[in-house]
């Protein structure tokens, strides 16, 4: 949508985050609580930046 802002994708360019551009609204397409993968500490760090 117009309104969102393209965060993240993976290596076939498929969009994995999106953000609202004028709200704090967020929406995922993997499992940032997952930490048991080999970068899942780091990927809930960066997104608890946002």
């Amino acid at each position: 949508p117009k309104k969102c802002k393209i965060l993240a994708h993976n290596s076939e360019n498929i969009i994995m985050a999106i953000k609202h551009k004028k709200y704090p609204i967020y929406g995922l397409q993997f499992h940032p609580e997952a930490v048991l993968t080999q970068k899942g500490k780091k990927i809930l760090k960066n997104f608890m930046k946002l």
